[in-house]
């Protein structure tokens, strides 16, 4: 949700299955968070001489004012409600929630990311993104119809698999018109269906359009877009069974089923919190819940769905469980732990959703999408938070500032994106 992943509640906590390498995951995470928390205050605050710690924060996300009037006792509902309306008014979201700019800064930052094959902006260009034309969007959809991965379809500022498509290249019509298959989320369950070229092109005008869905954000500074990119999947051939269990030491289905995981990490002041896996492609009831301390301690659970999905496994298949997240996950934490952080001194934010694709044994890591504010119902992210706010002392740092310095990163003229905007 909030241009991130559907709303959900954080699955019942289960003692983890794992074991040892429950344990391992503490130690590891242990020196791992200290580590990512002395880089913040050292790039982005200063140690007080008493101790205490000086944070620069953007004005644009600093929410103290109003978490004081509450007390610092807000819900994840309640925390939600406070975010959206920084995200609705707030300029530099106009950025940070929008997946084209958001590519551009990630490769700008060095972020390993999939290749976009044509992106574009409803109205007019900002940094290397033209104006779209859906001319170009049918010849790149010509070259996507052969990548053995795959493709995917999908708004530039929407979320929750609104409006995203998995295409992949299925012979043609006499007339010469491509076919594709066609997963497609209903917002219960993936449906597959079969579309022409010119059924991909009425999807893209549908979402450019004055009455897309992702109006319902009624975002101020949205410009809306639509991106084809390659997708993260084993193609045939590839992630065969012996090669997986090699590399991360479980047994998996055919061209990687079950250890192809999207990762969604809550990043508080520049800091991993707490951590949704999900397999590819994403069954919101099938997940896993980790946690990550102040003190650095991880923890995992399994979410009631993944417990039941682990009773029926067939085919020799690992189930689905927290020891995924220790063979397959724990080790990318360094790196993640490391963009999150400079991600965060960039927007000097306290708080986003950073979601990474992690498993395919040639493809390694790369990032999905940045989201704000994030429509899980995060309580473990929330209390991290909430703590922060009461004992670090933030220094407000200008949100023009911050923009401008983004806007400078990006080649995106102010008064395009000021007054362009078609949320």
């Amino acid at each position: 949700g909030g241009n991130g992943t559907r709303s959900s509640n954080p699955p019942r906590r289960q003692p983890s299955p794992v074991g040892s390498g429950a344990r391992h995951l503490d130690r590891e995470g242990g020196r791992r968070g200290q580590s990512a928390q002395a880089e913040t205050i050292e790039r982005n605050g200063s140690k007080r001489p008493n101790g205490g710690v000086e944070l620069r924060l953007s004005e644009d996300f600093d929410l103290s004012l109003e978490l004081q009037r509450e007390g610092f006792a807000v819900t994840p509902e309640r925390r939600i409600e406070l975010q959206m309306e920084r995200l609705r008014s707030r300029p530099v979201f106009g950025i940070l929630e929008n997946k084209l700019l958001t590519h551009s800064l990630l490769r700008h930052l060095g972020a390993p990311t999939q290749e976009i094959a044509y992106g574009a902006l409803a109205s007019a260009r900002l940094g290397e993104w033209p104006a779209y034309s859906a001319a170009q969007l049918r010849a790149a959809l010509g070259k996507a119809h052969g990548w053995r991965r795959g493709a995917v379809l999908k708004p530039a500022t929407d979320g929750g698999n609104v409006g995203t498509v998995l295409l992949s290249g299925f012979g043609a019509l006499e007339n010469g018109s491509l076919i594709y298959r066609v997963d497609r989320h209903d917002g219960q369950r993936w449906r597959r269906l079969r579309w022409s070229t010119e059924a991909a092109l009425s999807h893209a005008a549908q979402h450019l359009g004055a009455s897309a869905p992702a109006g319902r954000w009624a975002q101020s500074y949205m410009h809306r877009g639509m991106l084809l990119q390659a997708r993260y999947d084993c193609a045939r051939g590839e992630c065969k069974p012996g090669e997986l269990r090699r590399q991360h030491g479980l047994s998996c289905g055919g061209r990687g089923t079950g250890c192809i995981l999207e990762v969604k990490a809550h990043v508080v002041f520049g800091r991993l919190s707490c951590i949704i896996v999900e397999q590819v492609p994403v069954a919101f009831n099938v997940s896993l819940y980790a946690t990550v301390s102040d003190t650095g301690v991880v923890d995992c659970a399994e979410s009631d769905g993944a417990i039941a999905e682990a009773r029926g496994a067939e085919n020799g298949a690992t189930p689905f469980s927290c020891l995924h997240f220790a063979r397959i996950v724990q080790p990318q934490l360094p790196a993640l732990a490391e963009l999150a952080q400079r991600l965060a001194s960039v927007y000097l934010a306290d708080w986003f959703r950073l979601d990474v694709f992690v498993g395919h044994p040639r493809l390694g890591m790369r990032v999905n999408e940045v989201t704000y504010p994030s429509h899980v119902r995060d309580t473990c992210a929330l209390r991290h938070w909430l703590r922060q706010y009461r004992t670090l002392r933030l220094r407000p740092t200008s949100g023009r500032d911050i923009l401008a310095r983004l806007q400078r990163i990006l080649g995106v003229d102010n008064a395009t994106f000021m007054l362009g905007a078609s949320g």
